[in-house]
């Protein structure tokens, strides 16, 4: 009997071990260092940053009760640096840095690159906690970057818009009442300003009463910002950079103290960049929860194509926030983050969830979009009682309709946050309407759900020829030509729900056929690696 028990109890115990091994998903610091040189060689010698030799070291280890979390290599007191999952079932790399040194010293750690990291230990504590398997496109991710001939990475996306790595101290805040920091709302609005040099002079003037100093004012109207004074790393006094940076803290009602300053950016930011420094009024504030994962990136690569860096807002509960400059992507979907800290960990970041079975990344974030100097006098609203001649009629906010488009008139309304259609609207057969949510100068941001059937929230081509990316015949009843000046790798087609429907390789070809004759009639966005997102119509 005894023997019996014993080798039961030997079989329990074989079974357990071989139990725990089926789940065993822990990567270790070998093959995680294998992916970050393979994943910093590939994607650092595209600007031949690198020779042919990289070896990064062990800069970090997160850890959560005795497991690993992340490695995090690179090159001690110098640049660059690659963040590593250290579970399996997560996507590999999760950051990646050529240009700038990883912050190991506390001191050194933007509180928005904390939150941020913040957010994968979340997600990488899920994984192991539930043992979250990978999906077939992680497993493939971790295979080809364990392969040191790997040179998948090909840079087809937006290199940095923003040159400068601007901090909230010290010299930034010398006019920042009693020796506060700027506030990263304020360091977030100055960089983008600073990109695009812009404006010459504001306009008008504000105040308003601060908690700890008392009456703040800003002249906005009166101040030229002298922009060829501001350098992209300040390390000594400079009174241009410190003058924008205290109008932008005025602007916002800036809450001052000496360790955090505070400030809205959905409300007071974006007022501050239409109210008083001339900037496009088709400004808008994305909260990410509205949107899929693939819309997210759509509205994201969209701004970045047009050349338009954003400020990108996280919050940690419901009153701790932080914001940042979003700046560039590369063309493995990490997107480049300017914390506002110095220079200190900015890098591509994965702006995904790290398992689509886990926990939900896109809590509480958010950008300011359409952040660009205005271009050309536009109403801000419009109403349309009567019929109106064929034409394209665009307002910065919102267009409301309950008129009637004739037979043969070709109308297009765009708006930059709405399209109400209310009754009595009626497009008679035989005429072409396209409603477009862009506004002036504006480009498309996918949708989120509208709040009911009467909002228009959605897009059809209103033009098929941007940067030299042709797309014809659009509409189309299938089959389209997809042109460009420049090679296209790779093109994605995502339907109006941000699913990706269509993913063609390409040889590298200027002209690729793309047919959508299997699909339903709609409005499908095509995403040519490298180009603007277009729009096309199947009828």
């Amino acid at each position: 009997m005894k023997k019996c028990l014993k080798n039961l109890a030997l079989c329990c115990i074989v079974f357990i071990l071989c139990f725990q091994v089926g789940f065993a998903q822990s990567v270790d610091v070998a093959t995680a260092k294998l992916v970050a040189n393979n994943y910093y060689k590939a994607n650092a010698q595209i600007d031949n940053s690198v020779g042919a030799d990289v070896d990064l070291n062990v800069l970090e280890t997160k850890s959560y009760r005795g497991e690993n979390l992340y490695y995090v290599f690179g090159k001690q007191n110098d640049v660059g640096f690659v963040i590593v999952a250290a579970d399996y079932a997560s996507t590999p790399v999760l950051a990646y840095s050529d240009k700038s040194s990883y912050a190991i010293q506390s001191a050194e750690k933007a509180p928005a690159f904390i939150y941020w990291m913040a957010q994968y230990e979340q997600q990488l504590q899920e994984i192991k906690e539930k043992r979250l398997e990978a999906t077939q496109d992680i497993e493939r991710e971790w295979t080809a970057w364990q392969r040191s001939d790997n040179n998948q990475s090909r840079f087809l996306g937006v290199t940095p818009l923003v040159n400068t790595t601007w901090n909230q101290s010290p010299y930034y805040n010398a006019l920042c009442p009693g020796g506060s920091v700027t506030g990263c709302v304020a360091t977030a609005m100055a960089q983008v300003m600073k990109r695009w040099n812009f404006p010459a002079q504001g306009t008008g003037s504000h105040c308003y009463i601060e908690n700890n100093y008392g009456n703040l004012c800003a002249n906005f109207g009166t101040t030229t910002y002298n922009w060829t004074s501001m350098p992209n790393n300040v390390t000594s006094t400079n009174n241009a950079v410190a003058t924008l940076m205290y109008h932008c803290g005025v602007s916002v009602d800036m809450d001052y103290s000496l360790s955090s300053s505070t400030a809205w950016v959905h409300t007071s930011a974006l007022n501050a960049f239409k109210t008083y420094f001339g900037y496009d009024q088709s400004i808008t504030y994305l909260y990410r929860s509205n949107y899929t994962t693939a819309n997210w990136l759509i509205a994201l690569k969209g701004q970045l194509n047009a050349g338009r860096p954003m400020i990108y807002v996280g919050y940690q509960g419901t009153s701790i926030g932080h914001a940042w400059v979003c700046d560039g992507y590369n063309d493995n979907n990490l997107f480049h983050m300017n914390w506002g800290w110095g220079g200190y960990s900015d890098g591509y970041f994965s702006v995904d969830a790290l398992n689509a079975g886990g926990y939900s990344f896109n809590n509480s974030q958010g950008v300011l979009a359409n952040i660009f100097p205005v271009t050309s006098s536009c109403p801000a609203n419009l109403n349309f009682t009567a019929a109106v001649a064929s034409g394209d009629y665009e307002a910065t906010s919102t267009i409301t309709a309950s008129n009637t488009i004739s037979v043969g008139q070709d109308v297009e309304y765009d708006a930059g946050s709405s399209i109400t259609l209310q009754p009595g609207f009626w497009a008679q057969s035989g005429s072409i309407f396209h409603a477009v949510i862009e506004g002036c100068g504006g480009i498309y941001l996918p949708p989120p759900p509208p709040d009911n059937g009467d909002v228009v929230q959605t897009a059809v081509a209103a033009s098929t020829i941007v940067n030299g990316f042709t797309i014809s015949p659009n509409p189309t009843t299938g089959l389209i030509t997809i042109s460009s000046e420049a090679p296209i790798p790779r093109i994605q087609v995502f339907d109006m729900m941000g699913r990706t429907i269509q993913v063609l390789e390409t040889n590298d070809d200027r002209n690729v056929e793309v047919n959508l004759s299997s699909f339903p009639n709609g409005i499908y966005f095509i995403l040519a690696d490298g180009l603007p997102t277009q729009r096309v119509i199947k009828q």
